[in-house]
């Protein structure tokens, strides 16, 4: 693993959520704190569909699935089990990692247009059993969270500088992954899966460890959503919310973290702009999918990328090479 490489992509996402933590402290309006966490689970639940499409080029369109699998396992197991949060919290990502390694193996042997087909009847799957298991669930209706607590004391008053925090771990958990063996051998399943199996990489075994990891970190985001909201319904779980997460992962910049970042930011931000227009948000969403594949293919990475000042410099160098020839 190359650490500096970690570390350089790492530093300005800790310089930005520390810029934020700081706005958390200072600005007490439970309106804003509440989009900041809206922001930072996102960025979770894209950063997972990233690693999975983005670096192991495998489609999902159900990642919704395992969102709804995180929110409402953790609040079973409080409520219905008096489990403390902590506790729950473990629990609910093992079971999760678990369901997600035993879906991998029939899933994963399809591919393209099946491939997202599977996935979507898994999305379309939990979220019918959300609406219909009403004696555990609660249906359409939904069902409240209990506050989180760590040890008896109630973190709820900061739960979403709690949410930041752990945005910043799982974006380094993410950028350190691309760097490995796994992320080089993942890549190479994505470029050519024959080739990568001529050339010894065990396709199976790392197709579903990613399938794992990526769900897992879908199903965690659903935790802190949950407990952020103290409310869950199958709404917040729906087709929409996959067809989101993929959008997200698209505009920022396909295979990019940082992307993944400006993505999800730019996508959960976006209603607050049409506030008006809400009858029009998925009409909308769709527009600005459609022109950021046309004239930004690679995604808004590109955009800060081509403004930033090092490459700036770099552009202004090249020229005047060019001239001098």
């Amino acid at each position: 693993m190359k650490k500096g490489s970690v570390f350089r992509q790492s530093a300005g996402m800790f310089i930005f959520i520390v810029a934020v933590l700081l706005i958390t402290v200072f600005n007490n309006n439970s309106y804003y704190l509440g989009i900041i966490g809206l922001c930072a689970i996102s960025i979770i639940l894209t950063l997972s569909l990233n690693m999975l499409y983005g670096l192991a080029g495998q489609i999902s369109f159900g990642h919704a699935g395992f969102y709804a699998l995180g929110a409402y396992i953790s609040t079973i197991l409080e409520s219905k089990f008096s489990i403390p949060f902590e506790w729950s919290l473990v629990i609910t990502l093992i079971i999760t990692f678990g369901l997600s390694w035993v879906i991998a193996f029939p899933i994963l042997k399809l591919k393209d247009h099946y491939l997202g087909m599977a996935t979507l009847a898994f999305g379309l799957l939990i979220f019918t059993i959300a609406m219909q298991w009403l004696p555990v669930t609660g249906g359409p209706s939904g069902m409240p969270v209990p506050i989180p607590t760590f040890f008896g004391i109630d973190i709820s008053p900061m739960f979403n500088q709690i949410i930041l925090i752990t945005t910043l771990l799982v974006f380094i958990f993410c950028t350190s992954i691309y760097h490995s063996k796994l992320g080089i051998a993942l890549k190479a399943v994505a470029a050519d899966e024959n080739a990568a199996k001529a050339a010894g990489v065990n396709v199976v075994r790392y197709k579903t460890l990613i399938f794992s990891f990526s769900g897992t970190m879908a199903g965690f985001a659903g935790i802190l959503y949950a407990h952020s909201y103290l409310f869950i319904s199958p709404e917040a779980f729906s087709i929409h919310t996959s067809i989101m997460i993929l959008t997200m992962v698209v505009i920022g910049g396909l295979g990019s973290n940082t992307g993944a970042v400006i993505g999800a930011i730019f996508i959960t931000l976006l209603p607050e702009f049409i506030e008006g227009l809400q009858d029009m948000k998925t009409l909308i969403y769709g527009l600005a999918l459609l022109v950021v594949l046309l004239f930004f293919p690679d995604g808004l990475i590109k955009i800060s990328r081509a403004l930033s000042p090092f490459q700036v410099k770099a552009v202004k160098a090249v020229k005047k090479s060019e001239m001098t020839l």
